[in-house]
């Protein structure tokens, strides 16, 4: 009995992978067409992008740090919804754990120093946390939508940051809003050197497993899924379901917290005004593709990642202007977000004698 639930879920499994992959592969073959109706050609620019992202050794680490924060974000929005919570403000839960990470690591400098750089990480992990916290606290004692609230979120809490980094925490002599520079003893060290590749890489690789082994071998991630499936069952079951929505609300805002603290740690080694630059709404899209799934967050956020990183070299590379590339990553998303439109596609005339092909030989093996 045992070994048909494995069966069955391994077949969930690919069915979503499958989905998820032909979501990808209609969005870069109508992204190709409308490439080609700007006046460009499709195969240089594909074929630029895949061989600028692993051409050396300094474009895997760039493709590797920018899908770090992804990974994160994408995990923030995949723990929630196992839950049935939306987490649309993962944005700003980045903006507050990297805020809460930059402050401790300016002004905590007494701490020793195996102590600084968990203490940055804990409170970035609790910032974003008690952010996301909040939405689920209205949503279960007003019954307001964690959708509405947590995506105001993330306005207010960017507005208050901003206020944070241009007003009483920026230092003297700058123009540009950000807080004190973090102390050494807090950074997150690069694992190749002269790189943006930092030890959160691997961070936010352990947290995809780690999510992983609770959401499907542990009783509590047994109890966040059947919440998230239906709450009046698991109310009937036993299950106490406000306590699993605040466990999830707040795991789901730490990892967002922690990929916040990972960009000031590793990357900018203190607050600048939107720093984070869209990558909490990118996150959606990482864990759609993913097929909500903690496993595969690091694949779809390589994707992502890839995107992105060569955005900054595509340019120079060919004579597609840089604004190609956003429209490449905006068609992405659109379709990976919501890659259940695909499923029309074995409805399309051109497939029906395939289908009808394939019917006819089940009958005869019948």
């Amino acid at each position: 009995m045992g070994k048909l639930k494995d069966n069955i879920k391994l077949m969930n499994l690919l069915s979503k992978a499958g989905l998820s992959f032909l979501a990808l592969a209609v969005s870069l073959i109508l992204t190709g067409l409308f490439i080609l109706l700007c006046g460009y050609d499709p195969i240089e620019i594909y074929s630029a992008l895949f061989a600028q992202s692993f051409s050396s050794r300094s474009s895997i680490a760039l493709l590797l740090s920018e899908s770090t924060p992804m990974i994160f974000a994408g995990l923030a929005f995949v723990v929630g919804i196992k839950a049935g919570l939306v987490n649309v403000g993962v944005e700003g839960q980045m903006l507050s754990g990297a805020m809460c990470a930059a402050l401790v690591g300016a002004y905590c400098s007494w701490l020793p120093k195996p102590l600084m750089l968990l203490a940055c990480l804990g409170a970035g992990l609790v910032g974003g946390g008690l952010t996301f916290l909040l939405s689920g606290y209205l949503k279960l004692k007003f019954g307001a939508s964690e959708v509405i609230t947590s995506i105001m979120m993330n306005s207010i809490v960017a507005r208050i940051t901003e206020w944070m980094c241009n007003g009483p925490f920026k230092p003297e002599n700058v123009s540009i809003g950000q807080t004190k520079p973090i102390s050494q003893a807090a950074y997150l060290t690069a694992m190749i050197p002269k790189t943006k590749l930092t030890w959160a890489f691997p961070i936010a690789l352990a947290c995809c497993v780690i999510m992983y082994v609770v959401l499907e071998k542990t009783v509590i991630g047994y109890e966040i899924r059947v919440t998230g499936m239906n709450r009046i069952a698991s109310v009937v079951a036993g299950i106490r379901t406000k306590k699993m929505y605040y466990l999830t609300a707040f795991l789901a805002g730490s990892f967002a917290g922690l990929g916040g603290a990972a960009l000031v740690l590793g990357i900018y080694h203190r607050f600048i005004d939107g720093m984070t630059s869209g990558v909490g709404f990118v996150g959606i899209s990482v864990a759609a593709l993913a097929a909500y799934s903690p496993l595969a967050v690091p694949l779809s956020g390589f994707l992502f990642g890839m995107l992105e990183a060569a955005s900054t070299t595509l340019s120079r590379t060919t004579q597609a202007p840089l604004e190609i590339m956003d429209i490449i990553q905006g068609l992405v998303v659109v379709f990976v977000s919501a890659p259940h439109i695909v499923t029309s596609i074995k409805d399309w005339k051109l497939f029906r004698p395939i289908k009808r092909l394939f019917a006819r030989k089940e009958r005869g093996m019948a």
